[in-house]
């Protein structure tokens, strides 16, 4: 699979209502640093995660997008997986960073601090 225009993938500043996908990301940039982005997309992106994954995607079973910098390959990696934390499954790798993770919000900073921004 790869990422196609018509899935709409955009970076938001607010969580969509979708309940069979989460509206945000979890991202380890390329220094290995955790995140998240808000997320939208449309309805195709919806199917196409759903057909990815072993149970498909439905309200009681949702799925999230995790992307990773993978530091031995040189890509970004696109994930999906269960909100439960099982099923992961690669949705497409790119070699450059996916244009819908400009801006990141940063996790940690020993003190709470996850809603610091990183323009990239």
């Amino acid at each position: 699979m790869k990422e196609f225009k018509h899935y709409e993938l955009r970076n938001t500043r607010k969580p969509s209502q979708d309940k069979r996908v989460a509206s945000y990301a979890t991202v380890v940039d390329e220094h290995g640093l955790p995140g998240y982005a808000y997320i939208a997309f449309s309805e195709t992106f919806v199917l196409a995660v759903g057909q990815a994954m072993p149970r498909g995607v439905s309200t009681t079973d949702p799925a999230h997008v995790h992307v990773f910098y993978d530091q031995a390959h040189k890509v970004w990696s696109i994930n999906a997986r269960y909100l439960a934390g099982d099923g992961v499954t690669e949705l497409w790798s790119t070699p450059e960073k996916p244009e819908w993770l400009h801006i990141l919000r940063m996790k940690g900073g020993g003190r709470g601090n996850s809603s610091a921004r990183k323009s990239v």
